[in-house]
């Protein structure tokens, strides 16, 4: 029978040990399945991480352009700027030249009207000396008429027309003279107009050149920004069918080891099914086998555990006896103990009384005193919560008025820069002014004083022809009257002497 059991056994242990080994070749087999399924996942993940980087590049490409389109921006604006900061210049340079050129015409209207001055004082002058010429005349031809003993006279008078004539054309010499001085002052002023008006040309000019600069430069720009723009949509274009001619070979290739990875899957759940079956009948032998021996097992079972049964009964009375022997024998140990364990208790408790009662006591004097310190903690930390809230907020006032005294600085300071610069072009442009204008005082003072000087001249020769003239005619008359009693004299002698010879 023993020798039957250890058959059977040996032959269970080889059925187990076959049954392990087509186990473990199956669970290789998924090992090996689940390799491959990860291979493949591990080159999905390949794959998606290359989409990725693709996708990333792509993304870093359209964020290049995106930056590229925002420099265009900013350049459009800087170009705006820069024709709006042109175009203030220019209107503020015309308007200092039109106020320039309003400056320059009236200092000629000025000067116009100065010299139609000294054309009218001219003027006067001739119709004065005309008057005079027209009285020498007619004084002249009445003395011519009255006698020609006054030849004289009127050779005196002639000399005396002649002085006159010759200061006559002196004074429209230094007429002339002073005119052509105000012509040259004139031109010289209509040249400076001119130079001013070809600046003002040549500045337009140099404007006209630097818009077109810049229209070409922006031209340029677009341009070169147009042909980068091209260049990158044909990259992008061209890496866009690459990634599609791969990601095709990709697919594909997936395709294909897809398929033949079920292939091989359909071709190992045949393999297994097959195992299985196999498996199956053969654990079924094993299991009418097995049974058969189980029940010869089971009867000897049987036999073994009613002896089994037996004995344990037996231990187990022997024990329960002996545990009570031991537990009688404990409880009057136990008794005693718990006695003497209750007394001392007893004490423990009533020294663990005092001294709680001890402790209470202290621990409320202890809580009093804390009380105590933790009130003058508090007042302490409250007033420095307050000193320290005031010390914050002044903090915050001296920030704000730091802050805005450093905004105004630098507000006050850019303010003085363009007031600097502003003033440094309007002084020199006030110093260019001031030195004509004291250049054109100095040359009008010089002029008005030649002038001045020659009409006081002029006037001090007039003045002096006048008494001279009286002189003359005083003179004249005089000798008029000496001429007119020498022929009443004569005409009385020769009456006489007809008389005398009338009577001889």
């Amino acid at each position: 029978m023993r020798t039957q059991t250890r058959k059977d056994v040996k032959q269970l242990k080889q059925v187990r040990d076959k049954m392990d080994f087509m186990l473990r070749e199956e669970i290789l087999e998924i090992e090996r399945l689940q390799s491959l399924g990860a291979a493949l996942t591990s080159q999905r993940e390949t794959m998606q991480a290359s989409l990725e980087i693709q996708r990333q590049e792509m993304d870093r490409e359209v964020r290049a352009l995106e930056m590229l389109r925002e420099e265009k921006e900013e350049i459009e604006d800087l170009t705006n700027s820069l024709r709006k900061l042109i175009e203030v210049q220019r209107e503020e340079y015309v308007a200092e030249k039109l106020t320039s050129r309003e400056m320059w015409r009236k200092d000629l209207e000025t000067l116009k009207m100065e010299e139609d001055e000294l054309q009218a004082s001219l003027k006067v002058e001739r119709d004065k000396s005309e008057r005079l010429k027209k009285k020498i005349k007619q004084e002249i031809n009445r003395v011519r008429e009255e006698t020609e003993d006054e030849k004289e006279n009127l050779r005196r008078a002639k000399e005396t027309q002649m002085e006159l004539l010759e200061t006559e054309r002196v004074i429209v010499e230094t007429l002339e003279r002073e005119r052509n001085k105000k012509r040259a002052v004139v031109m010289r002023a209509s040249a400076a107009v001119e130079s001013e008006r070809r600046s003002l040309q040549d500045d337009l000019v140099l404007w006209e050149r630097e818009r077109i600069n810049l229209v070409n430069h922006r031209r340029e720009e677009r341009l070169r920004f147009e042909e980068e723009q091209l260049k990158m949509t044909n990259a992008l274009e061209r890496e866009r069918h690459k990634n599609l001619a791969e990601r095709e070979g990709l697919v594909e290739e997936k395709q294909t080891i897809i398929d033949n990875w079920q292939n091989e899957k359909a071709g190992l759940k045949e393999a297994i099914q097959r195992t299985r079956e196999e498996f199956r009948t053969k654990r079924e032998e094993v299991h009418r086998e097995r049974e058969k021996g189980l029940e010869s097992n089971k009867l000897m079972l049987q036999k073994a555990s009613e002896m089994a049964k037996e004995e344990l009964e037996r231990e187990k009375n022997h024990m329960r006896i002996a545990f009570q022997v031991k537990l009688e024998k404990m409880e009057a140990a136990n008794t005693e103990q718990k006695k003497s364990m209750l007394e001392e208790s007893m004490r423990l408790m009533e020294q663990f009384q005092k001294e709680m009662d001890c402790l209470h006591e202290q621990n409320k004097r202890n809580q009093a005193h804390r009380l105590k310190k933790r009130a003058a903690v508090e007042e302490d930390m409250e007033r420095e919560r307050l000193l320290f809230i005031e010390e914050h907020f002044r903090l915050e006032e001296q920030l704000k008025k730091m802050k805005w005294e450093k905004d105004n600085k630098r507000i006050a300071r850019e303010e003085m820069m363009k007031m600097e610069l502003k003033n440094s072009e309007m002084q020199d442009m006030t110093e260019q002014w001031a030195k004509l204008r004291l250049v054109k005082r100095k040359w009008w003072a010089i002029e008005k004083k030649v002038i001045q000087e020659r009409k006081q001249e002029l006037e001090s020769q007039i003045l002096a022809s006048r008494k001279q003239w009286q002189v003359d005619r005083l003179n004249l008359e005089g000798e008029k009257k000496v001429a007119e009693n020498q022929v009443k004299k004569g005409k009385i002698k020769l009456w006489f002497l007809s008389l005398i010879g009338c009577n001889k």
